[in-house]
Order: C-alpha cells, then structure tokens, then sequence
C-alpha cells in the first residue's frame, strides 16, 4: 500500500473510532443529564446529543466507505500482481471477514433507522440497532486494532454504567396504571403513579410493557407538569407496537372513542426516566413560542400545565411574561385530548398565555367560517370548535407570527420550542430565522428555535 494510500486510511480508521466513541457517550443519557446541571450546558445544547449522535454515524460512514474502497483496491491489486485470490483476502482473512461483519451490521443499522422505518416499524428499528454491540466488539478483532481500546475504552465504561444505572432504576421504577382514557384520532391517555423524580416539563420517559415485549422500551413525553401527583402520558397509534400496548390497555377504537374507557385489567408498566428534552429550557425565557402539530402537542402541554400550577401557587416565580401557542391538527375532534388545560387557560384569566389553534383538515358541512377581526395577524378566518374555543382555518403562516411577536416584543430573547413534522419544521425555522437577523439588527430582539420531531 503506497504511503498516501496508507494515510488516507488511517485517517479513515482513526475517525471511525472516535465517531464510535462519540456516539457512546451520545447516547448515555444519565450522563448528559448530569453534565446539563453544569456550567457546559450555557455553551452546548447537550439536548441534540440525538441528532449529534446521527451526525457522527453519517461521518462514521462515509470514512467507512473509503476504508473499504482502499482495502478492495488493495485485495484487487494483489489479485493481480500476486494471483491471490480475492476470496482468501474477503473471507477467509481475520482482516476480511471481521471486516464485511462490521459493514453489514453498519449497513443495517443505517437502513433501518431511515424515518419511514422509525415511524411505522419501530420495533425493527429498535432491534436492528441493537446490532451496535456486534460493531463494537468486531471493531476490537479487526485487525488486531489495538488503537480502539485508546479510542474506545473510556467512552465504552461510561456508556455501561450508564446503561446498568437505566437498568437498575428502571427495575424500581414499576409504576401502576390509575386510568387509560381513549380520546379522538387513535390517541390514548395514560395516567400512572409518579415513581420517576425531578423531572421537568416537556422531558420524556421511556416505558416498557412486559405483556407486549419484554425487551422494548419505547420513548414517550410526559404530558403533565411536574407539579402533579399523576404522571400523565399521550400517545397516537402508530405502528405495531403502539396498537399492541393499546390493545393490552382494553382500548377499543371501534366505536365512538370519546365515550370508550379501558377496562379494569391493566398490565404492569416500567418507567425509565427522566430524559432530557429540548424543551428543559423553555420557561427561561420572558418571552416564549410554542408550535405543535398534531400529537407534538404534548411536551407543550405539560410546560402549559407547569404554568398554571405555579401561577396558582406563587405567581411571581413565573419568570415567563407571554407564551403563545400555536398548535395545528387535522381532525376536528383533536383539541379534546386536551379540553380542559385549553378552556381552563381561557376562562381563568390567563392574559399572558395566548392560544391560537389552526386546523387543517375538511371542515364540516355544519361549521361556518367567519372572517377573523381586524388587525388579527395570525389567521383570516376562524369558526368555533367542539370545545366552545375559536380555532383558525388553515395552516399558520410562520412569516407574519415571527414578525408580529418580535415587533410587540423588542430588545427581547424569545424562546420558541417546535414539536412536529420535518416540513413544518423547516418552514417554522426558516421564518424564525430570517426575523431573527432582521431584528437582531434593529431592535435587539433575538429568536432562539429549540425543536422535536414527532
């Protein structure tokens, strides 16, 4: 191998191991959480390890391939000039065969991690990355690597304590099922007994159901606020495993689902968590967004439930002096999940929480639009819900909210927190943005855009 050749592909080995090492200490939780209650968290945001950690696996792919591409060359050449043949070099060498196990179960761990797989097959997805272990510890045969125990030990212990602390507490973290309660739109609501402590709102759980799989913890936001007794989950039926614990719940969609109510006999649920979430820093801010679509709603919700419980208890401890929420859905039914944080928001004299809903589905024949008011910049029309509160038509136009809430807020941080689909996403951010240097400039107002994809 030519002396280029052979700094190309140590650089190509030496990035593959630190990307490896990054995604372990990625993906301990714990030990993000603790070092968010550190100084490093004003200059991080420790709650994109998610998305650092896909970052990474990209990088790791790409020198990846070129490690491949200059071994195939090599075996290649070798064939040639010494008439090896190519399948000794593949698969009967350690090198080899080591090798094409690390490729495939990179290979497979990339295909089933696309969103579509995450989404509707979850549970593939779930067991499919579990092939990490496998990479790891052929990523110490390869090649007689002595350099990834440099590279790999320490990032390895922490993510096995880690994981052994997750373990253990979710062991004691058996918590019973007080009531289920089926909403609207294949949504159901589940209210446990809080063993989990001093989580904050908008963090998420991890919940495992042992009638449905005894392996699969599966990452739900916590809708109530840390104030309650209860703690509160919301989820929609997507996917297998989702429909199952549904269906092990008693929840029957087969009728009208606002009237339908689990039966009596509930499994015993796991609780795994708290779990940092971007929306930790939400209620930092005097000034704060809140865009929701669809069941994205939730870690809003639970951040809406936190105010209204320290406004009744000591309202001087709200450092948030506005919050609006913008919240979109598509069936008509949707705002019930969540009929009465939105009508005791509304009836109470909330001034400084404003509600602003925006469906998007087909309007029934018995709805009737009305024009909106004059001077109301966040929708045209509006007509009157199921639960007795004004609802916009159509979806929210981003450019004229940014706009209108940083002119009424100068020389302010606004915090704005996104829970929804990636094309929503990209079109709140890009509005959010653009205001963001505009008034940066001129008033000193900032936009910063906190987000979670749902």
């Amino acid at each position: 191998m030519k002396s280029p050749q052979k700094f190309l592909n140590r650089c190509a080995m030496s990035s593959i191991l630190f990307d490896t090492a990054a995604i372990l200490v990625f993906m301990s939780p714990t030990a993000i959480l603790l070092l968010r209650r550190t100084f490093i968290h004003r200059f991080i945001t420790l709650e994109k390890n998610v998305h650092a950690h896909k970052v990474a696996a990209y990088t790791m792919v790409f020198w990846s391939a070129v490690h491949i591409g200059i071994y195939y060359h090599k075996y290649i050449t070798r064939l040639h000039h010494n008439h090896v043949p190519l399948v000794v070099n593949l698969f009967y060498k350690k090198t080899g065969w080591t090798g094409h196990v690390l490729m495939f179960s990179l290979f497979l761990m990339l295909l089933t991690a696309i969103a579509h797989v995450r989404r509707y097959f979850f549970e593939v997805f779930y067991f499919m990355h579990h092939l990490f272990v496998v990479f790891v510890v052929f990523l110490f045969l390869h090649h007689g690597n002595r350099t990834a125990y440099k590279y790999l030990s320490g990032p390895l212990a922490l993510y096995l304590v880690d994981r052994l602390y997750r373990i253990i507490r979710s062991i004691f973290g058996r918590s019973p099922i007080c009531a289920v309660i089926q909403h609207p739109s294949g949504v159901v609501e589940v209210q446990l007994e809080k063993r989990i402590l001093g989580h904050k709102a908008g963090q998420y759980v991890k919940i495992n159901c042992p009638d449905v799989s005894r392996t699969q913890w599966h990452p739900l936001t916590i809708s109530s606020a840390p104030e309650e007794k209860l703690l509160t989950l919301h989820f929609r039926l997507v996917g297998g495993w989702t429909h199952d614990f549904a269906k092990r719940l008693g929840c029957t969609f087969d009728g009208d689902p606002r009237s339908s109510v689990a039966g009596a006999e509930l499994p015993v649920i796991y609780v795994d968590g708290p779990y940092s979430a971007p929306s930790e820093r939400f209620l930092d801010y005097n000034v704060g967004i809140l865009i929701a679509a669809g069941i994205g709603v939730t870690p809003a919700a639970a951040i809406l439930r936190s105010v209204y419980f320290q406004w009744l208890s000591d309202r001087e401890s709200i450092k948030a002096k506005k919050i609006y929420l913008i919240w979109t859905y598509r069936d008509i039914y949707t705002l019930e999940w969540f009929k009465d944080l939105l009508v005791a928001l509304q009836e109470e004299g909330f001034g400084f929480i404003e509600i602003h809903t925006y469906f998007t589905g087909k309007l029934p024949k018995l709805c009737c639009p009305q024009p909106s008011s004059s001077g109301d910049l966040f929708g045209k029309q509006t007509f009157s819900t199921s639960i007795g509160t004004m609802s916009y038509v159509g979806r929210p136009d981003f450019d004229c909210i940014f706009k209108a809430i940083a002119i009424k807020h100068p020389g302010v941080s606004i915090g704005t927190l996104f829970s929804g689909p990636k094309p929503m996403l990209r079109t709140a951010r890009r509005s959010a943005r653009k205001w963001n240097r505009k008034f940066g400039k001129k008033t000193g107002t900032s936009i910063e855009f906190y987000s979670e994809k749902f």
